[in-house]
């Protein structure tokens, strides 16, 4: 799906703008950091 929602993003508005690396590390570090909160608890 979210290969599908980038394809979609660059193919209706080429040059489209990557999404900030601040961003990209926050997502990522929520799911598999030290300190993870994916999921219910």
């Amino acid at each position: 799906e979210i290969a599908r929602m980038a394809y979609l993003s660059c193919t209706l508005r080429p040059g489209v703008p990557r999404l900030k690396d601040a961003l990209i590390r926050k997502h990522y570090e929520r799911k598999h950091g030290a300190g993870s909160y994916y999921g219910q608890s």
